[in-house]
Formats: structure tokens, C-alpha cells, sequence
């Protein structure tokens, strides 16, 4: 229910900000600057974690063999976040949610200082990037420990009963 509502505060945030997010001279505000660039964080840290999370399942679809396997070494294994998805799901994704989350930050600032520091006309003032900046990295940052933390608490323990049609539980039991 938390994420419904940082969903719902999050689209709130985004549709005020598209009001309030220009000065008086067309480039962007502090204000305006902080919500670019968090949401272009946030929707590359969800774009990654979503792909991720797709490559995980179709390489556990791929290599079943992974389930079986107690014990998996990390050095030189490409196997290891495979089975890292499948048997501790907590810790893979507290691994994805730290690498991502930085990424995200590091590519969105970067494209947001070579449009702020390039010779034309930039759509914003260097101190708007700075300001922005230094909000949408706090606001991302704790955008991602939000959803690590809901993303930890649902429990992903296979179930004895996999999803398929109703007619399929008896032949199941």
C-alpha cells in the first residue's frame, strides 16, 4: 500500500512541479531542475531493475538446473546473480537497488551538465543544476531505499503449488 501512495505523491509532485518548474525567463527553476532530474532517475533506475528482473527470470527459465545448486561461488561465475535471483532474493536485490541507483544519478547528471555547460543557450542556469541536483539525488536516493524496502517484503519463497488453471489442482495433489 506504501508504493500506491509514493505513486500517488509522486504524480502529484511531478503535475505541480510542471506549474511551478520555469522562472520568470523560460529556463528552469531549482525547483523545476530537481523534478527533471529525478524523474529521469527514477525512470531509469525502474527501467534497469525491471530489465534485470526480466533477464533474472528468463536466465532461471533457461538454466533450472540453478534451483538444485546450494552453494555458488561469486568470482568469475556469470551464473551468480542467477542463482543470487532465485535463492536470496533480498540480496540481490539490495545489490541491484545500490548499483542502479547510483547509475541512474551518474548518467542523468551527466547529460544534465553537458546540457546546463554547453556554449548555446542552456535550458538552465548553472546554480539551478546544482540546486536541482543536490535535491533530485537526496529524493532518488531515498526513492530507492523506499522501494528496496517494499520490493524485500514481499515474500518470493516458490510455492508448492505453481500458478496455472483451477482444473490443474487435482492432477497437482
Amino acid at each position: 500500500m506504501s508504493l500506491v501512495y509514493l505513486a500517488i505523491s509522486l504524480i502529484l509532485t511531478f503535475a505541480i512541479g510542471s506549474l511551478l518548474g520555469f522562472s520568470h525567463d523560460g529556463k528552469l527553476s531549482p525547483f523545476g531542475s530537481a523534478l527533471a532530474f529525478f524523474f529521469a532517475s527514477m525512470l531509469l533506475f525502474l527501467g534497469l531493475f525491471g530489465l534485470i528482473h526480466l533477464i533474472g527470470s528468463w536466465r532461471l527459465e533457461s538454466n533450472p538446473w540453478v534451483v538444485d545448486v546450494k552453494e555458488m561461488g561469486f568470482w568469475n561465475n556469470p551464473m551468480y546473480i542467477t542463482w543470487l535471483f532465485y535463492h536470496d532474493h533480498k540480496k540481490w536485490a539490495k545489490w541491484n537497488t545500490a548499483i542502479f541507483s547510483v547509475f541512474a544519478v551518474f548518467v542523468v547528471s551527466l547529460f544534465g551538465a553537458i546540457l546546463t555547460f554547453t556554449p548555446a543557450s542552456p535550458p538552465i542556469t548553472p546554480e539551478n543544476f546544482w540546486t536541482g541536483w543536490a535535491i533530485a539525488t537526496t529524493l532518488m536516493f531515498l526513492f530507492a531505499f523506499t522501494w528496496y524496502q517494499n520490493y524485500a517484503s514481499v515474500d518470493r519463497t516458490p510455492s508448492p503449488f505453481p500458478k496455472g488453471r483451477l482444473s490443474d489442482i487435482p492432477r497437482r495433489l
